[in-house]
């Protein structure tokens, strides 16, 4: 009977707690779905939890992790106490075909877009790789750019560029539990038949957590002209993204450059399955307002 307890009692002392998050590395969002195996055993676990949360009893005290998703890299992690893990998970293949799979790779995403200002009266078009398409889709760059301009092919006229660079392959700051975004632009807006002349040079950044997972907090200074008025300044705000039949992101900023205050709001999304994008934007600057309507396509090309 003594023998019988104590290996009960080792059988029990054997065992782990695993729990934690398994996300993804380009939008930090968790991965419903993914697997657990422990190495070795029969013993796994499915996610469940819309957020990418997991739990796990092993039946080892020293033993191996395995996380999976389709399409992703797979992460072993070893296990020798009770813990709480951070898993991050990067692509690696989209799985397409008909009979059997084709393992193909997106290596190029070219995003052409038209837009149309309401309250201005003037068409846009613009090019990038995906930078209005990045915060609702994984864009395999490490450096996403746009450009983009503005006419009522007459006297006004706008234009803009932004870089920003997407760490997705920063363990680091993921495993720090926080990560960011930081991208660079210039924007000027030329409305001579309104008086209005703007000039906005800035840095700005896109800070995630894991603690809200889907929401961003974005944090922006630059330096504005506004008409004879140069001014320092900021704007806060926060982007998020949902799922309904398709992703759609969604976010607002304020800010204030001394003499005056910026308003902006944006709804972009994704139609159905489609490489197909809209987005809707608001932004006002003082007392003038833009209101933009555009549609856009991103362009793939895939590596087998």
């Amino acid at each position: 009977m003594l023998f019988i307890f104590a290996f009960f009692a080792f059988d029990a002392f054997s065992q782990r707690n695993v729990s934690g998050v398994v996300f993804d590395a380009d939008d930090s969002l968790g991965l419903r779905g993914t697997s657990i195996v422990e190495v070795g055993t029969t013993n796994s676990v499915i996610i469940s939890d819309f957020d990418g949360k997991f739990d796990i009893t092993t039946l080892r005290d020293t033993t191996s992790l395995t996380f999976s998703f389709l399409g992703m890299v797979s992460e072993t992690i070893k296990i020798t106490q009770d813990t709480t893990l951070n898993i991050v998970l990067e692509e690696d293949a989209i799985m397409i075909g008909g009979l059997g799979c084709l393992c193909v790779r997106p290596i190029r995403r070219i995003s052409v877009g038209a837009n149309y200002d309401f309250t201005n009266s003037m068409f846009g078009l613009s090019f990038g790789n995906g930078f209005d398409e990045s915060p609702i889709v994984r864009i395999p760059s490490k450096f996403v750019y746009k450009i983009n301009a503005q006419t009522n092919f007459d006297t006004d006229y706008s234009f803009g560029t932004n870089l920003m660079w997407s760490r997705s392959s920063s363990l680091f700051f993921n495993r720090l539990l926080w990560r960011t975004t930081p991208s660079i632009g210039f924007v000027q807006y030329n409305l001579s038949s309104q008086d209005f002349f703007h000039r906005d040079v800035y840095v700005s950044s896109a800070v995630r957590t894991p603690l809200l997972s889907r929401t961003q907090f974005t944090l922006k200074a630059g330096y504005q002209t506004l008409n004879n008025f140069d001014n320092w300044g900021g704007t806060v705000g926060f982007r998020s993204k949902l799922w309904l039949g398709h992703s759609i992101g969604f976010g607002t900023s304020i800010g204030y450059y001394f003499d005056y205050f910026t308003y902006s709001a944006y709804i972009r999304g994704q139609i159905g399955w489609s490489l197909f994008y809209y987005h809707l934007t608001y932004d006002r600057i003082g007392n003038h307002d833009f209101f933009n309507v555009g549609l856009s396509y991103l362009f793939i090309r895939w590596r087998r």
